[in-house]
């Protein structure tokens, strides 16, 4: 869990109030203004510090990115290599060595694709029609 910091507070937008109030009027909820406004600063106060830290994470990323592609860039420099450095292939290592937030295993199975019905094999059968039968009275 993200640490707490002492006079970090997250104000709504007017648009997330409304969106909000608006949100709980169709459930059957008629609520104020104020009611709803209350109840997004209250969510804020507990996601806006989880949030902050997921950005802050990311920000610290992509600067450690930036930070190893200019090292690897400087030694170049100082080498006085004449081709290129490969600075695609060090980050790519990068990314591979520390798994991120989007990159770790997830608990729950992902769930296999399901294949077109006109892609599987036609045995002839009917079995699996689920065509309606509409039948007509005779005699008429």
């Amino acid at each position: 869990m993200p640490r707490f910091e002492p006079g970090l507070t997250f104000t709504p937008s007017p648009q997330a109030i409304a969106t909000a109030r608006e949100r709980l009027h169709r459930a059957g909820f008629p609520v104020s203004e104020a009611a709803a406004r209350d109840l997004v600063e209250a969510v804020l106060a507990i996601e806006g510090p989880r949030m902050l830290a997921v950005a802050r994470g990311i920000l610290h990323g992509s600067l450690e990115t930036i930070r190893q592609t200019a090292e690897v860039a400087l030694t170049a420099l100082r080498e006085g290599r004449s081709e290129r450095p490969d600075l695609v292939g060090v980050v790519k290592q990068h990314l591979r060595a520390e798994p991120g937030p989007s990159q770790q295993p997830r608990d729950e199975p992902r769930p296999a694709i399901m294949r077109n019905r006109d892609e599987e094999e036609d045995d002839g059968s009917t079995e699996g029609d689920a065509r309606p039968v509409f039948k007509r009275p005779r005699g008429r």
